[in-house]
């Protein structure tokens, strides 16, 4: 299932995530796209897979790693939260922990320089387990990135846009897009 954008092309190959946008009050909402797990026992473990992937305007060399680490760290120790400090091999993913009303949560953010002048922010909310980062990871290296006809503003979250190829189905609010139950 092929999903197609204005930013980027994906094969979901396995066809084990559903993504969708929120839809709220008749708006989409396109600039997080979320994804799910598709079936919540994974990897002999029970669990709920939710993650976000947003695109911001800019790029590694105009320091827009840092600009996303430092807000995202703001916004945690808003919540008395901790962010963990990139390590020296994987310089480019951190943790953060904090408390919500759901109790203790904990996140995972990994942010790829797209090469194409913005930088891809894809967050591992509540409910993951330590092989779904490698997993997520492995799914990164497929997106496809394309230019911009345009600079995009820097530190911006910019809207996806998908293409008419792209299979979508509003079911309440959310709209799938090119889930596998459309795919059928």
């Amino acid at each position: 299932m092929a999903i197609e954008s204005d930013l980027f092309d994906f094969e979901n190959s396995t066809g084990n995530l559903t993504f969708y946008f929120d839809v709220n009050a008749g708006e989409v909402e396109n600039r997080s796209l979320y994804f799910t797990r598709n079936n919540t026992f994974h990897f002999s473990e029970s669990t709920f897979l939710l993650g976000v992937i947003s695109f911001v305007g800019g790029s590694f060399e105009e320091g827009i790693f840092d600009l996303i680490f430092d807000s995202k760290r703001a916004e945690i120790e808003f919540y008395a939260g901790y962010v963990q400090e990139p390590e020296d091999d994987t310089p480019y993913e951190f943790s953060s922990t904090f408390n919500s009303s759901n109790g203790l949560e904990a996140h995972h953010h990994i942010v790829r320089d797209t090469g194409c002048g913005y930088a891809m922010l894809l967050t591992l909310l509540a409910g993951f387990v330590d092989s779904d980062i490698e997993e997520i990871l492995q799914l990164t290296s497929r997106f496809k990135f394309k230019e911009l006809g345009k600079l995009s503003p820097y530190g911006e979250i910019l809207p996806i846009r998908f293409t008419s190829q792209t299979d979508q189905s509003k079911v309440g609010s959310r709209l799938l897009i090119s889930s596998p139950e459309l795919a059928s």
